[in-house]
């Protein structure tokens, strides 16, 4: 109510330019993670489970060792997801407002339904 509904498409008009901001971010990250994969991640198939663990712990040390990737992805993912919840949050309380409006003006539009009345098994409707 306090905003209207030019307010609000300024509002969300903003969510969108930030979560395209925030999509590309993370394009960006997922572009860094595909160049510090390895090439070839499966492990000879008549090795044991050990040699298999030890070959992707060895092939995938250079992505736990990248800090400030896993706080850029996480800092990123957390923001798009509260972007996302608060768009569905005013969604919602832009629904209930509206369903709210429609029923405050049902009686000015004649749009009432019939009232339900139950007449007594003695009585019969006219």
């Amino acid at each position: 109510k306090l905003l209207g509904y030019s307010g609000l498409y300024l509002l969300v008009d903003q969510f969108v330019l930030l979560a395209g901001n925030k999509t590309r971010e993370l394009s960006n990250i997922v572009r860094k993670i595909h160049t510090l994969m390895p090439d070839q991640l499966l492990p000879p198939k008549d090795k044991c489970f050990a040699t298999a663990f030890s070959t992707y712990q060895n092939a995938l040390s250079r992505l736990s060792q990248d800090s400030s990737l896993r706080t850029e992805t996480l800092h990123c993912f957390r923001e798009l997801g509260n972007i996302i919840i608060i768009l569905l949050l005013l969604e919602q309380n832009l629904n209930i407002q509206e369903s709210l409006d429609l029923k405050h003006a049902a009686p000015f539009t004649g749009k009432l339904p019939p009232p339900f009345i139950q007449y007594p098994p003695n009585i019969t409707p006219e």
